[in-house]
């Protein structure tokens, strides 16, 4: 074997060598770059719906999400951005910082609910307020949507001199985005239920009260009527009934006296009445009150 032929091998040998050092290399980063983004994906999975169901509170939850992707991809940050009420809030970061609520418009949260996971380019043009004055970063945004409406957006940033996200990190964002996305449209609607259940017992409460009170009203009315007939309408009719067995015992004794009487009961007849129908008008007019009828 001549020195060409043995250099020959030698080289061929070298490119083998270099190329199996190559793969085994790069399925060692895709393994670790898979084995990172399942533990993201199933703390959004299962841990945080879980603890959600559980009672934790969201804020906590966030937090825990935030620190999950910044361990799993070596970020510089992560946040977690809520949108409600034509606002983007900043919910959880990793490391904890404090920004101001970014105004979003509807044409603006329809473009970012529809977006793919997307860089520090597109956030330039539709949500420049995001970059927090720096021109440029190595960002990533994933829309949290549901049905087309935007819930939030994550945003994990890596230094520029740092190894760049890979496609891994897309993918990964895409599916925390979309069970992060499930859990808290699931909590907006849980919390919405509960206010309008809530909303319901008040009412009911209310209602509950308001016949309570119109019973109270009626008992109260029909006291008052008894005591006016008692001390009105029932004395002149007592009176009535004695001025009548005074006229028959004076009719054959006194006949001046019994006419005198006769005038009396007479008058107290039209006293009785008057005192009837006065008690008829007031209870006609505090039910016409009641139920909202009567004018003044």
């Amino acid at each position: 074997m001549d020195a060409r032929t043995v250099i020959l091998i030698g080289l061929l040998a070298a490119i083998l060598l270099a190329g199996v050092a190559y793969s085994l290399n790069a399925w060692s980063v895709q393994r670790r770059r898979a084995r990172a983004s399942l533990s993201a994906i199933d703390f959004a999975r299962g841990s945080f719906a879980s603890q959600l169901n559980h009672g934790v509170a969201m804020n906590e939850l966030l937090l825990q999400l935030v620190e999950a992707l910044r361990d799993t991809f070596k970020l510089d940050s992560a946040e977690l951005w809520l949108c409600e009420e034509g606002q983007l809030t900043l919910a959880a970061s990793e490391p904890n910082r404090e920004r101001a609520p970014i105004g979003v418009t509807r044409a603006e949260q329809s473009i970012a609910a529809n977006a793919p996971v997307s860089s520090d380019a597109w956030a330039k043009v539709w949500l420049p307020g995001l970059l927090d004055g720096q021109a440029h970063r190595n960002m990533r945004v994933a829309p949290i949507s549901q049905t087309g409406q935007l819930l939030g957006l994550i945003v994990i940033d890596r230094s520029r001199k740092a190894e760049r996200l890979a496609v891994e990190a897309d993918q990964t964002l895409a599916e925390v985005a979309r069970e992060v996305g499930v859990a808290v449209n699931k909590a907006r609607l849980d919390m919405a239920l509960e206010e309008t259940l809530d909303q319901l017992r008040r009412q009911a409460d209310e209602l509950q009260a308001s016949r309570a009170r119109l019973v109270a009203a009626a008992d109260a009315e029909r006291r008052r009527i008894e005591r006016d007939l008692h001390d009105g309408a029932q004395q002149h009719l007592i009176a009535m009934a004695i001025k009548a067995q005074l006229i028959e015992q004076l009719v054959t004794t006194d006949p001046s006296r019994a006419l005198e009487v006769a005038h009396q009961l007479q008058s107290d007849t039209s006293a009785a009445l008057d005192e009837l129908r006065a008690a008829h008008e007031m209870a006609w007019r505090r039910n016409a009150e009641r139920k909202g009828c009567w004018r003044h």
